[in-house]
């Protein structure tokens, strides 16, 4: 019997060491579960794969957590306010027009196919804004963690039905994640080793995840490979940057010595940008009725408020400061106080984000096609 149960521990340590911590629940076998989930579109018109985690979007004190089976905005379930929310911030950015024959061609067949990246953003409960932002606010992480473990655990889930269902061992993938987001894939990278290079591990844009020195980011992943990003081409990196307008004075989500990289030039040197090296910006529009939005004659339904070369940045002590004076200008209801940011925190830099990924993605091929170049003339 002592032996039994020591051969048991045994593959449970073994599955840890091999792939994700996570419960034997599948609920994301369903697509009802994934805001966006792109396993339809063949790997081979698809060069890499995106795994989006969204922030906290259900602003009512009745409620701790997302509900998507259950909440509604303005009488639709929140899930499809979500999705539409995941589509503008992924879908009808990261999409190209490279496939456009293929997608012609299979029109009505597979839904919203030939682009650069396949996404998949599962639905998880995260923790209900006010409630967030308070934790935030009392600086206790303990408590902090507690709360959002169940995001934390839906994120792990999700990560290993996917790398278990969706991921070809070295297929380059990126991971994203905005506020509460950022924080699941953050915890979940932490118990999930098939999240690294060899695996396919390019990069993980962590917008607004709070309090993470350097030291840490690399202290939690140094055994396998990963670090924090220092350059606009590094692979197998976290990044990450916690965005604070000219006219905010203080931040909920760093401290001196938290990390940060500008997500226009990509250095943490605290070199000042110019606004016409911003590509731009992509914010969603949170006031737009859902039955209302405007939909064009191609089907996109319009959901965005577009902005280009609208600032400058920099990082100083731990926070990336940009000029939020055009914002404040044209759009005074998205940004008023870092509170109100952070609903829009992977906005701010997206297109930004978009076309380094790419870069990453293809100096990480090159890096691996080298290496096996060099292998075989080695042999």
């Amino acid at each position: 019997m002592k032996q039994r149960v020591l051969f048991l521990m045994l593959v449970a340590f073994l599955t840890l060491l091999s792939g994700c911590a996570t419960s034997k629940k599948k609920i994301y076998y369903s697509i009802e579960n994934w805001a966006v989930r792109d396993n339809a579109v063949p790997r081979y018109y698809a060069i890499y794969d995106v795994f989006f985690i969204y922030p906290s979007m259900v602003q009512n004190q009745n409620e701790t957590y997302l509900n998507w089976t259950k909440q509604y905005v303005t009488d639709h379930k929140i899930s499809d306010f979500i999705a539409s929310y995941v589509n503008s911030q992924t879908v009808d950015i990261f999409d190209t027009e490279d496939n456009f024959k293929f997608k012609k061609e299979n029109a009505g067949k597979i839904n919203d196919i030939g682009r650069k990246v396949r996404i998949f953003a599962p639905l998880v409960h995260q923790v209900e804004h006010g409630k967030y932002i308070e934790a935030l606010r009392e600086g206790n992480y303990a408590s902090r963690k507690s709360l959002v473990r169940r995001g934390i655990d839906d994120t792990l889930k999700a990560l290993e039905h996917y790398f278990k269902n969706y991921h070809k061992k070295g297929r380059p993938f990126v991971l994203v994640g905005q506020g509460q987001g950022a924080v699941d894939i953050y915890e979940a990278m932490k118990r999930c080793r098939k999240v690294n290079p060899s695996n396919g591990f390019v990069a993980a844009y962590l917008i607004g995840l709070p309090h993470t020195s350097m030291e840490k980011i690399n202290k939690d992943f140094n055994s396998r490979g990963i670090s924090a990003g220092v350059n606009e081409y590094d692979t197998g990196v976290v990044l990450a940057w916690n965005p604070r307008g000219k006219h905010i004075e203080d931040s909920l989500l760093t401290d001196d010595d938290s990390y940060a990289i500008n997500p226009i030039h990509w250095d943490i040197d605290g070199t000042v940008t110019d606004m016409g090296d911003d590509l731009g910006s992509s914010f969603f529009d949170y006031d737009a009725d859902i039955e209302n939005r405007q939909e064009e004659a191609d089907g996109h339904i319009e959901t965005t408020i577009e902005l280009k070369n609208f600032t400058e940045a920099y990082v100083d002590r731990g926070v990336l400061i940009f000029n939020d004076e055009v914002l404040i200008h044209n759009f005074p209801h998205v940004i008023v106080d870092e509170e109100k940011l952070h609903f829009h925190l992977y906005s701010l830099f997206n297109k930004n984000i978009v076309a380094n990924a790419e870069r990453r993605v293809i100096q990480y091929l090159y890096k691996r096609l080298w290496h096996r170049e060099n292998v075989s003339k080695d042999e």
